[in-house]
This record gives structure tokens, C-alpha cells and sequence, in this order.
């Protein structure tokens, strides 16, 4: 019988390891604990009201996501814009911007992908 797959199946860190497993050298760490603020504009706070909650809880754990990693795997800079970036959630859209000088990643908008890209 092979053992249990789970929690405690992880392998163990070995003693002298300076970075953390998973991760390719000690700079890849310092990069992953870089940190940003999150802030929410009152446009996109008032479109997340109006979602399902199921989907505001994947809108929601994406959204926690940015701030470790401003740029997920996923993501695209958006054209004719220069600080815009986009984030697919299911058929939702985050749009928003990214300022690494001041650690900042603010959503602009939350909208159904039909309607993301208008200029309105």
C-alpha cells in the first residue's frame, strides 16, 4: 500500500536549504515576498456588489493574488494604455494598473467580458 497523499506527504526541508522548495535560487524568494498594496476604485467596488456571490469569491481570491504577484500567469498589458492590465476570471474581467515603484495595484474595473474594453 503507498502512503497517503495530503497534507502531510510534503518532503521535507533539508537542513542548510537557504530558499524555500519549489522555488530555483534565494533571489526567487525575495521576488515572491515582494508584496503590494491593493487598493479597490469605488467603480470596480460598486460592479462587484452587483455579482453573484459565487462569483465574487473567485473574483475575490484572484484579487488577493495580485498582491503577491501583480502579474499572474494569464494576464495581458493592455493596448493603448500604458499602465492597464487585464486578468480573466471565468467570463469576468479585472482591469487594472500597476504602479512597482510605489507597490501599488489599483483595480480600475470588474465587467463582464462583453463589456470590459469600453471606453465609456
Amino acid at each position: 500500500m503507498s502512503p497517503p497523499r495530503g497534507r502531510g506527504s510534503a518532503k521535507p526541508v533539508k537542513a542548510g536549504q537557504r530558499f524555500a522548495p519549489g522555488l530555483k535560487s534565494p533571489g526567487a524568494l525575495r521576488k515572491a515576498d515582494a508584496v503590494h498594496e491593493v487598493r479597490i476604485g469605488r467603480s470596480a467596488t460598486k460592479e462587484l456588489g452587483a455579482l453573484p456571490d459565487k462569483t465574487v469569491a473567485r473574483i475575490a481570491e484572484k484579487i488577493d493574488g495580485l498582491a503577491s504577484q501583480p502579474r499572474p500567469t494569464g494576464s495581458k498589458k493592455l493596448r493603448g494604455a500604458d499602465d492597464l492590465w487585464r486578468v480573466p476570471v471565468g467570463d469576468y474581467r479585472i482591469i487594472y494598473a500597476v504602479d512597482d515603484a510605489a507597490s501599488v495595484v489599483e483595480i480600475r474595473v470588474i465587467r463582464h467580458r462583453k463589456d470590459a474594453y469600453d471606453r465609456s
